[in-house]
């Protein structure tokens, strides 16, 4: 197998990288498995050209490379995620998180302000009914890159109760169970303007 060092090489060679109209911001999505974090990421990427990265893309990767199974290594996919940060911020790429940041905002925060970034949070949330047949939905299908279930949706209801307690200020909360292409135009408006 490869070293982590190599590992984090490869992966950052395979990220596709472009300019943004946004500049030293770093969007972190805060939201429950099957909320629609990753449909929130994407869309608000096709509107403000901003890279979205992914733990899920990681543990993809790491699977093509001998890393079997749905959490392969999770110290090495903390390892290639806390470099692939680092690499994006000291190349001054934008870019927005697309994983849950409950846990870690104050990390990501002082990360990014190393860098002279700011930390945008983007709060995802829906009736917890749809988001259990999201996952439910999803299991059935196996077309699904979240590796999601009901089990892993009540253990992160449980910690985001246990680390939430403290007041965040949220650019936006989008409610994922309303018309999302509305809610997303807004925030990319509002992120247009502070970058003016």
């Amino acid at each position: 197998m490869q070293s982590k060092e190599d590992l984090v090489k490869e992966y950052i060679k395979q990220l596709h990288i472009k300019s943004s109209i946004i500049s030293n911001i770093v969007i972190g999505i805060i939201g429950l498995p099957g909320s629609g974090k990753s449909t929130v990421a994407a869309k608000l990427a096709e509107r403000t050209g901003l890279l979205v990265v992914s733990n899920d893309n990681i543990r993809r990767f790491l699977n093509t490379h001998g890393y079997p199974g749905a959490n392969p290594g999770q110290e090495t996919v903390e390892f290639i995620s806390e470099a692939r940060t680092e690499y994006l911020l000291r190349h001054g790429v934008s870019h927005i998180i697309d994983a849950d940041l409950t846990g870690h905002i104050d990390d990501a925060r002082s990360r990014a302000q190393k860098y002279d970034f700011n930390l945008v949070l983007v709060k995802v949330e829906c009736p917890e009914e749809i988001i259990l047949d999201r996952i439910t939905k999803r299991l059935i299908d196996g077309k699904s890159e979240s590796q999601a279930n009901i089990e892993t949706y009540h253990s992160r209801v449980k910690f985001q109760n246990n680390h939430m307690s403290k007041q965040h200020d949220f650019l936006a909360i989008i409610d994922t169970s309303r018309d999302i292409d509305i809610q997303v135009d807004r925030l990319s408006h509002n992120l247009l303007e502070r970058k003016q």
